[in-house]
């Protein structure tokens, strides 16, 4: 189990990180609301077909998981489609640098207090996001430019973060299939609501809508399946190693010239993922948000 973990967890950060090439590669969509609506379709049938027997649940389960499904998927999309756009992608990217550090207040709030490694974990976290912006070509003063821009990616972190931890309450030891449809059904009915009408063009998919699909909803499949097993201070060092390998993703690509900004950041990104990832405690006594 402990091998097909990180197998997974490692090829959810290789196509998080690697989105640009595939925009390189293919013309970019027409809607990228049809293309999200197709990506979640994918991914609950792949988990009718392949996710195993419903596992019997209670409502109370039930709500907690719908909740972190809208969180995780349905909420983020929808706020950074409304005005987080006016960022540059690299300043959002940099700025989600944040949810590792608010998952590490949950968890350690969630247990009674800060705990022996509170601080390592967060001061970890935090030079995780120094890292990023080392690294990326974000621009953090572009935040008290845009002031709302900044909130709604702001309110994605909280988002990101509280559904993280959320869904691993709700979902652990729970098959694929119970996981998939509790957590991707309801942001399927907020994405179909909030695109329409669909114009009769965009139903049937292009090229490059296809392969943006195919590979959105691999990244929600793995994303469910590690939210169910993986520890949720561990499972967000994704969000430092994902521009970690994108920016090595990049420099393999341009090939600059090498600098302070490069190795510092590079560290930094390091640092902070490994220690997070050597988190393996599960929260005893998880904090019942709902």
């Amino acid at each position: 189990m402990t091998g097909n973990r990180y197998a997974a967890f490692c090829a959810y950060v290789l196509l998080a990180a690697s989105g640009w090439i595939v925009q390189l590669a293919f013309p970019p969509p027409r809607s990228a609301a049809t293309s999200e609506i197709a990506a979640l379709v994918l991914a609950l049938c792949a988990s009718f077909i392949f996710g195993g027997p419903w596992t019997p649940v209670s409502w109370r389960q039930a709500v907690r998981a719908v909740t972190a499904g809208v969180l995780l998927f349905g909420l983020p999309s929808a706020l950074l489609g409304f005005r987080g756009g006016e960022l540059p992608v690299f300043t959002r990217v940099s700025l989600l640098a944040l949810v590792p550090a608010v998952v590490v207040l949950i968890a350690t709030g969630s247990q009674g207090g800060g705990g022996p490694d509170f601080l390592g974990l967060l001061g970890a976290s935090l030079a995780g996001v120094g890292g990023a912006f080392l690294l990326l070509p974000g621009d953090p003063e572009l935040l008290l430019q845009r002031p709302l821009a900044a909130v709604i990616v702001s309110g994605v972190i909280l988002s990101l973060a509280v559904g993280s931890y959320l869904g691993h309450v709700a979902a652990n030891g729970w098959s694929m299939r119970t996981a998939a449809v509790l957590m991707l059904g309801p942001s399927l009915v907020l994405a179909s609501v909030m695109s329409w009408p669909v114009h009769p063009s965009n139903l049937l998919p292009d090229l490059g809508e296809g392969v943006s699909a195919v590979a959105s909803a691999s990244e929600f499949l793995l994303l469910i399946y590690l939210v169910r097993i993986f520890p949720p201070v561990s499972l967000a060092s994704r969000y430092l190693l994902a521009p970690l390998v994108t920016a090595v993703e990049g420099l393999a690509y341009v090939r600059p010239a090498i600098s302070w900004r490069l190795l510092l950041g590079t560290l930094l990104l390091v640092f902070g993922s490994v220690r997070l990832l050597r988190r393996e405690q599960v929260p005893d006594s998880p904090m019942s948000l709902l």
